[in-house]
């Protein structure tokens, strides 16, 4: 019966072919619109949600205020607070510090056997990072091993895209204890090759120089006082405990810069927070290792949209077929004289909407892909 149903439905579709192109295009636009808006706010709150206890996960921020009026917002921190939390501050799991680099990195690869060595210049996502960065994020470890002793200067691990930037047709174990040469003159060895996090991530990182190297003279920051001067590339991540309360951490934390540094002097004021790993993406007054930020308002709206669009579809679909119903009175008469139900009326024109509702999504699902590269930027 369900058969005889499609076939017949086909036929009556078929005979009104242009009828029935209006009826599928309309659905079908008003449904891959609908589908590309969502993909884009699906991935937009993507970012970081499969961090394990992300919930826990916080960066540790400054808010400056002015006496004379005015604010200013920091990713950062200042140099000694890492090590100062991880030895004052209770109530966390994991202190995760790490600076990223705040020009384009020069890197050389020494060649072998008489080959020239390879340059590259302009190259970004380095960061100086210690065992606890690893920690922090879920890498899989192809090469090496998590006690990487990134405490050592001179150490580089790489993500396994890097690897082959810098050492192609090499596979991880061979990469481990290659040498790379930083700043034209200073050799590092490569102490381990992490996966690439597929995910959805800010975290997009490729070179992790160890922490340790900061305090070498080619590379220790000059930021004057210590604990006045603070930089958006002075990061500092926490996990806190299961029983721990933001609120705890944050008086804590201002207890310690008062300790080391008087509060609002001159004319400052310095709040440290904690921030949401949730709101690493979204939150437009802190830098994000200087990535695009989103806006959460808006792709809310955009929701808002995607449902109005695929309404006001439907809407048109149904006011279509609703036309078309009057045209179709003799058709109606004549079946029942011919003995058909009303049961099997519904059945055909449910019919006759299943099959252009199932060509219109067919369809979107050709229109979408075609949509999502005009936004793959």
């Amino acid at each position: 019966m369900l058969k005889n149903y499609l076939i017949t439905a086909w036929r009556s579709l078929w005979k009104r072919k242009f009828f029935s192109l209006i009826n599928v295009l309309g659905l079908s636009i008003g449904i891959s619109a609908s589908l590309v808006i969502w993909l884009i706010v699906h991935y937009e709150f993507s970012f970081d949600t499969f961090q394990p206890d992300r919930s826990r996960i916080y960066r540790v921020v400054i808010d400056l205020s002015y006496r004379a009026g005015g604010s200013f917002f920091v990713a950062g921190v200042e140099n000694p607070m890492p090590e100062a939390v991880a030895k004052e501050v209770g109530g966390l799991d994991l202190v995760a510090p790490f600076r990223t680099w705040s020009y384009d990195a020069r890197i050389n690869v020494p060649g072998r056997g008489g080959e020239k060595p390879s340059v590259f210049k302009n190259l970004k996502d380095v960061v100086f990072a210690d065992d606890a960065y690893f920690k922090l994020l879920p890498y899989e470890w192809l090469a090496g091993s998590k006690q990487v002793n990134l405490d050592q200067p001179y150490r580089v691990v790489l993500t396994a895209s890097r690897a082959k930037v810098f050492f192609p047709g090499l596979n991880p174990e061979q990469v481990v204890g290659r040498e790379l040469i930083v700043k034209d003159t200073i050799p590092m060895v490569v102490a381990g090759v992490v996966k690439d996090l597929r995910q959805v991530t800010d975290f997009t990182f490729g070179t992790f120089i160890s922490r340790a190297t900061l305090e070498t003279p080619s590379f220790r920051p000059d930021d004057g006082d210590p604990w006045t001067s603070i930089s958006h590339e002075s990061q500092l991540f926490v996990k806190l405990s299961p029983n721990a309360t933001v609120a705890q951490i944050e008086e804590q934390l201002a207890a310690l810069f008062k300790k080391y540094h008087p509060y609002d002097k001159d004319g400052i004021g310095f709040l440290h927070r904690l921030q949401p790993l949730s709101d690493l993406h979204f939150d437009v007054r802190y830098k994000n290792f200087d990535h695009r930020r989103a806006h959460r308002p808006t792709l809310y709206a955009l929701l808002a949209v995607a449902g109005f669009l695929l309404v006001l579809a439907c809407i048109n679909f149904i006011n279509l077929m609703t036309a078309q119903a009057s045209l179709r009175a003799k058709e109606i008469g004549i079946r029942k004289t011919m003995g058909s139900s009303m049961r099997q009326l519904m059945g055909r024109f449910l019919g006759e909407i299943f099959l252009l509702t199932i060509a219109a999504t067919l369809l979107s699902a050709l229109i979408a892909p075609l949509l999502l590269r005009a936004f793959a930027d």
